[in-house]
């Protein structure tokens, strides 16, 4: 597959770069914790510039909407968006966009604004920056900058960002969700510079526990 360009993402509010090491691997790797993916699917990291926040405050001032929901389908039945730019000269074309449409559901308010009219209960459909990507007979999973997808009927604090699309999606990557039911099965990447994202999101999760521990209480 051809990673070999960047290009401004359509909804997952990143710029997607892919580099040369993206292409290769230290072998095929589980796709998630998700109990229902039993096919062994080969995880392929890309980096993508995107606006990162340093701590909780800082991340719940810039969200447009903070919920706690949970989604109901396996990461594999939800909708797998890929889009390719066309090919120029002899360049094939290449991997312009890639993420995945997940339908959650809402348990929680914590932000939004006035404009925003869905209701605890109701369900919201975000993006999330990982998408399972075929090619000639191929998958793999392309994971924007190690994103790790969200699990089926698991309980997350999510912040999100409304994209010009009127689509929301999760931002800062991984310390843009929060499972609050269990640890999160996020792994380093040292060969792909994610040597540290486990303790990072460790103490970006506590820090968001505090903030909402009351909201969440009756949380189940």
């Amino acid at each position: 597959m051809n990673y070999s360009k960047i290009f401004m993402g359509l909804s997952s509010l990143v710029v997607l770069t892919a580099c040369s090491s993206a292409q290769e691997s230290d072998g095929a790797k589980p796709i998630s914790p998700d109990s229902e993916v039993e096919e062994n699917i080969e995880r392929v990291v890309l980096h993508g510039n995107y606006e990162k926040f340093e701590d909780e405050e800082e991340l719940r001032d810039s969200a447009d909407l903070i919920v706690v929901a949970s989604s109901s389908d396996s990461f594999l039945e939800r909708e797998q968006v890929s889009v390719y730019s066309p090919a120029e000269g002899d360049a094939p074309e290449t991997l312009a966009d890639v993420y995945s449409k997940n339908k959650i559901v809402i348990k929680e308010i914590l932000k939004a604004d006035d404009n925003f009219d869905l209701s605890i209960g109701d369900v919201l459909e975000v993006i999330e920056p990982v998408a399972v990507v075929e090619e000639n007979d191929e998958k793999q999973i392309i994971s924007v900058e190690n994103y790790l997808e969200m699990e089926e009927d698991t309980n997350y604090i999510i912040y999100l960002g409304l994209n010009s699309y009127g689509e929301y999606s999760v931002i800062n990557m991984n310390n843009g969700r929060f499972n609050i039911e269990s640890e999160d099965s996020i792994v380093n990447m040292e060969e792909h510079g994610h040597d540290n994202d486990k303790e990072e999101h460790e103490e970006f999760k506590e820090e968001v526990l505090e903030t909402f521990d009351e909201d969440i209480e009756d949380i189940n």
